[in-house]
C-alpha cells in the first residue's frame, strides 16, 4: 500500500472548523529482568545459567498534528449598510488564533513543536501530507427567534469557501536555528464549493526529506497561519428583517496521509 491515511477528523461550527487532534502511530517498548544465576553449586549438583538483560528502546517517531481550532467566528470585513446586510454581497473573515503545526516526536507523546523526544521510524518512515476537504456545501441560516431558510445558500466556484495559508516557521533536518527547509506549503486561496471538489493541499515532507533519527537538534516542523473567509451572496432578504442572523457554514476537514514511498 502506497499511502496510509490514518486520520480525518470533522467538526462543524459557525461558519467555523475543527476540532483539535492528535495522530499516534503504535508504540514500541521492551523491558527485561536482570539476574545472574547461582555458581556456587557441587559438581554433583549440574544446573542451569539463566542469562537476561534489560535495554531501553527509542521512542518511534510520530507525526502530530496541532492547532486546529474547535470554531472559528467570521467578522464582517465588508459589504452592507454599518456592518449589517441589506441585500448586498457582504465579505466575512477571520485568521484563525492558532497556527496549523505538524511536527515529528516520540510516540510516548511527551514531545512538542518547540521540544521533540528523540526518536527514530524503525522500518516505517513515512513523510506527511496534510490537505483541506468539506464534506457538505450548504450555508444555512438562523435568527433569534429560528431558522430563516430565507438566507440560506449553497457554496459555488464563484462563492466558496476560502482558506489561505501562510508559512510561519518551517524546518526538515534542522532546527529553528539551524533550519534547512524541504516543507511544500501551499500558499494560495484553497477555493472549498463542493463535496466533490477536489482536496486543497496544505502543507507536505516528502519520505526522500524526513530524517530515519529525531534529535533534539535535527527534526521536523512546520508552521502556518491561516485565514478563512465566506461571502454572503447579495438579492437575500431575510424572514425576519432586523435580528441578528447567524450563518452556519459546512465542516472542514483536515486530511493527514503519511506517504510511505
Amino acid at each position: 500500500m502506497r499511502n496510509s491515511k490514518l486520520y480525518k477528523e470533522k467538526s462543524q461550527g459557525v461558519l467555523s472548523i475543527i476540532a483539535g487532534l492528535l495522530l499516534l502511530v503504535g508504540a514500541s517498548a521492551l523491558s527485561a529482568g536482570v539476574s545472574y544465576s547461582d555458581d556456587t553449586a557441587a559438581e554433583s549438583d549440574g544446573g542451569n545459567s539463566t542469562t537476561t538483560s534489560t535495554v531501553d528502546s527509542q521512542e518511534k517517531c510520530t507525526w502530530y498534528l496541532t492547532g486546529i481550532q474547535a470554531s472559528i467566528s467570521l467578522d464582517v470585513l465588508s459589504g452592507g449598510t454599518n456592518d449589517k446586510y441589506d441585500g448586498t454581497e457582504m465579505t466575512l473573515e477571520k485568521d484563525a488564533a492558532t497556527d496549523l503545526t505538524v511536527y515529528t516526536s516520540g510516540n510516548q507523546g511527551t514531545g512538542a513543536a518547540d521540544g521533540n523526544t528523540e526518536c527514530t521510524f524503525y522500518n516505517a518512515k513515512t513523510g506527511v501530507s496534510v490537505s483541506n476537504s468539506i464534506a457538505t456545501y450548504g450555508v444555512t441560516a438562523r435568527d433569534t427567534i429560528g431558522a430563516d431558510d430565507s438566507m440560506n445558500y449553497d457554496l459555488s466556484p464563484t462563492n466558496p469557501l476560502k482558506v489561505t495559508y501562510a508559512e510561519t516557521i518551517c524546518w526538515s533536518n534542522g532546527t529553528a536555528d539551524n533550519p534547512t527547509n524541504a516543507w511544500t506549503v501551499n500558499e494560495s486561496p484553497i477555493d472549498m464549493y463542493s463535496a466533490l471538489h477536489t482536496d486543497g493541499n496544505v502543507m507536505s515532507l516528502a519520505i526522500g526529506d524526513t530524517l530515519q533519527v529525531n534529535t533534539s537538534s535535527l527534526s521536523e516542523r512546520c508552521s502556518a497561519s491561516s485565514v478563512y473567509q465566506l461571502k454572503i451572496p447579495a438579492g437575500k432578504e431575510p424572514s425576519r428583517p432586523g435580528n441578528d442572523i447567524t450563518f452556519t457554514g459546512p465542516s472542514v476537514v483536515f486530511d493527514v496521509t503519511l506517504p510511505n514511498s
